[in-house]
Formats: C-alpha cells, sequence, structure tokens
C-alpha cells in the first residue's frame, strides 16, 4: 500500500477516506481464515435450523 499512499501525498482531496480503508483493510486481512469460516458455517447452520422449523410447522397443521 505504499504505492497508494506515495501517489496521493499531494493531493488533500479526501485523506481520510483512504485512510480509513487502509485501517479497514488491515483489520480484515487481520483476522484468520479459520475464524472466518467457523463464523461462515455457523450462520449456515443456524439459517438451516431456521429453515427446517418453519416447514414442520406448516406440515404438523395441515394434519388437523
Amino acid at each position: 500500500m505504499a504505492g497508494i499512499r506515495s501517489s496521493r501525498q499531494g493531493s488533500s482531496e479526501r485523506p481520510d477516506e483512504y485512510g480509513n480503508f487502509e485501517n479497514a483493510l488491515r483489520k480484515v486481512l487481520s483476522v484468520p481464515h479459520s475464524e472466518v469460516k467457523a463464523k461462515i458455517d455457523a450462520e449456515k447452520q443456524a439459517r438451516k435450523q431456521q429453515r427446517k422449523q418453519p416447514s414442520a410447522v406448516r406440515a404438523s397443521h395441515g394434519k388437523d
């Protein structure tokens, strides 16, 4: 990112925007892949559970 920083040194257009982006990018890249994957897998499992529940409720109401 040093190339980006050096190419905009003379520009005062929106320096904070680039700094915020760089900080956000560093935060994202500092999270291990395994941690991200575990969170995504947990969210998928939760969505599956939510999808199963309403269909089971609908099926039981149809039997009455």
